[in-house]
């Protein structure tokens, strides 16, 4: 992957890889996986491996960046443009009511 450093708060720097941001965006308790591997570079930045599912927690103040969690409980900051969202499957159907009918006499 190609790297260029991207400008965050308090005029800190950080590399990110130059790939295209995602349009949607995320929503906090969402489901994530990393589409690679990536190795935080600031305090608060929280290093993933690809295929890691992380739970976005909040939008941060920086564009394209993330609060999330990972399955340890561990919580930092995420790039967008590392993660594929998952589709959230379709809630399941209630059992099915059974009625009876009386038969007329």
């Amino acid at each position: 992957s190609q790297f260029t450093l991207t400008k965050r708060s308090k005029g800190e720097m950080a590399a990110s890889v130059n790939v295209l941001q995602e349009s949607s965006p995320l929503v906090p308790n969402q489901v994530v996986i990393a589409k690679e591997d990536f190795k935080g570079v600031q305090e608060g930045d929280l290093s993933f491996r690809q295929g890691e599912q992380l739970v976005i927690l909040e939008e941060s103040e920086l564009l394209y960046w993330y609060k999330a969690r990972n399955s340890k409980g561990v919580v930092g900051l995420i790039p967008r443009n590392f993660l594929k969202t998952v589709a959230t499957p379709p809630p399941k159907p209630s059992a099915p009511i059974k009625i009876q009918s009386k038969k007329m006499a």
